[in-house]
């Protein structure tokens, strides 16, 4: 169903691929949440937006193509994705919402675009199988996606007895260590002054956090929740 050039709903029961018309400029909201056949996806050149948890909850999506001409991808957009293994994401793409691949567990590598602006929330929270962010914006030991000074999300997924976030961080996001069993020590630099909600909810080895400024940072809620040391 499209209205003004806008997917606003889709009636293909026991389809596994498809391929998406071509006119549309925007996918609204939810119009793909919960299919349970969708397999690959071929959005077409022209589509601009792809509206919040769109693509929620398809847990057979394997493959996703996207055009050059999206800029938005909304939040929780392919959230619950969990077959998801690899995606590429466009130069064109300014903006991904908050936790627009969340709980893609199968999600081993993804490219991202060279400039993107800052979330205030994890994009990949419980991606714990996620490898490779292929991102300029990436730190150099490629364990912290940094955006405009906002650490936005972690990836490494080595035991580390140490965590240390890079000097010149100024805020880490909502849920950006969110459910990783890896880290022990975190080190939290003088540059840091906002720690998002759940920053580092359920890291369950979490022992101590660090804190190298006398100021603390402004604390979210349940920052530091279910951390059981």
């Amino acid at each position: 169903l499209i209205i003004k050039n806008t997917l606003i709903g889709f009636a293909g029961k026991d389809i596994y691929e498809y391929t998406l018309p071509s006119g549309i400029t925007n996918i609204a909201p939810m119009v793909f949440s919960l299919n349970k056949h969708l397999c690959t996806i071929d959005i077409p050149f022209g589509v601009r937006t792809i509206g919040y948890q769109a693509f929620w909850g398809c847990e057979k999506l394997i493959k996703i193509e996207l055009p050059d001409s999206i800029n938005v991808i909304g939040d929780s957009a392919f959230g619950g994705c969990e077959s998801l293994v690899k995606i590429i994401i466009p130069n064109s793409v300014k903006v991904i919402g908050d936790s627009a691949f969340q709980y893609c567990t199968q999600l081993e590598e993804v490219t991202l675009p060279d400039n993107l602006f800052a979330t205030n929330s994890s994009i990949f929270s419980d991606c714990n199988n996620l490898k490779t962010i292929n991102s300029p914006l990436m730190s150099k030991d490629g364990n912290y996606l940094i955006i405009d000074g906002v650490l936005v999300d972690y990836i490494g997924r080595k035991r580390n007895s140490k965590c240390i976030i890079p000097d010149g961080v100024t805020a880490i996001a909502e849920c950006a260590f969110y459910g990783n069993k890896n880290i022990i020590n975190v080190v939290i630099p003088h540059s840091v002054t906002d720690i998002g909600n759940g920053a580092f909810h359920s890291c369950n080895n979490l022992i101590s956090a660090e804190f190298e400024s006398p100021t603390p940072p402004k604390f979210g809620n349940v920052a530091f929740y279910e951390n059981t040391h």
